[in-house]
């Protein structure tokens, strides 16, 4: 136990990558004297320093622990499926587009799917996905990467993991969306771009008229999210962290809408329609105290 932590405060993102790289040796060392019964055992101990450190390795020490994973991580089988979340959250960030390890990350991912098999494999993938934003991308990414769209989803049902609650918690798009809207409160006017062009659809130069195409595109495919996003952010079912005040939770979803207002396509629509769902809600609120 006292090794295991020791190692891991040697791979602290602070410290050099030469610092990183001996740690590496020694955990080699380690993992060819207790052999895999014993590192099934002890995984934990050691996988708490490894799992973290790929993000924010060096370009020198990254083919250092994907060696490590392929070499004793690998031939673990089923016995890595206590700690396969943790592995999956551990490698996913090394499945960047342009990387020069991307296909070594990839090809690692689909072992390990194939070791621990594809229904166990998926179902930790999408926890990580629920659980930590920085490899939501990637994960999504390698979850279309290996659809087959040719096929029906009977036939590739192991997709879907082993929950299919935990599955469908992902996908949510409302949920999704409500996180999203948050994008605006940063002020980062590349972040919002990306916000308004998923809602109001890709720009082209062929469009002759590109505020009517974005109009019929918002109307089409993002107004009804977008208003039920609002209805729950304003209802309070996002928070966001523990350490916010309630004043800043009560004010966030105000300061969201003023935001979204600066967007002519958006915000007006989204005022008239929450006022209307408003005012229905007032109207059916009368009728039933007008009942009893």
């Amino acid at each position: 136990l006292t090794i295991g932590k020791r190692l891991a405060q040697c791979l602290h993102p602070a410290l050099p990558s030469g610092v990183h790289r001996k740690a590496l040796e020694t955990y080699e060392i380690i993992f060819k004297i207790i052999g895999p019964k014993r590192l099934a055992k002890d995984l934990f101990l050691y996988s708490s320093g490894l799992f973290p450190l790929l993000s924010n390795a060096a370009m020198s020490v990254k083919p250092v622990l994907l060696g490590l994973y392929e070499t004793y991580y690998l031939p673990l089988g089923k016995t890595l499926k206590p700690g396969l979340q943790g592995l999956l959250t551990g490698v996913l960030p090394g499945l960047e587009e342009g990387s020069e390890y991307y296909d070594r990350t990839n090809t690692l991912l689909e072992k390990v799917a194939a070791a621990v098999e594809q229904s166990a494999f998926y179902s930790a993938l999408w926890g990580s996905i629920l659980t930590s934003p920085s490899v939501r991308l990637p994960g999504v990414s390698f979850v279309l990467l290996h659809l087959n769209r040719k096929l029906s989803m009977e036939d590739q049902l192991y997709v879907m993991g082993s929950d299919i609650e935990l599955m469908a918690t992902c996908p949510d798009m409302i949920r999704i969306l409500s996180a999203a809207l948050h994008v605006v409160l940063r002020r980062d006017m590349s972040l919002n771009r990306r916000l308004y062009a998923w809602l109001l659809g890709p720009r082209s130069t062929r469009q002759s008229n590109p505020e009517e195409h974005a109009s019929h595109y918002f109307n089409s495919f993002s107004k009804d999210m977008l208003v039920q996003a609002m209805v729950g952010i304003l209802q309070g079912k996002v928070r966001g962290g523990e350490e916010e005040s309630i004043l800043m939770h009560d004010l966030k979803p105000f300061r969201i809408l003023i935001s979204l207002l600066d967007k002519p396509e958006l915000g007006i629509l989204l005022v008239n329609y929450l006022l209307y769902i408003k005012l229905l809600m007032t109207c059916k609120l009368d009728c039933l105290s007008s009942l009893r």
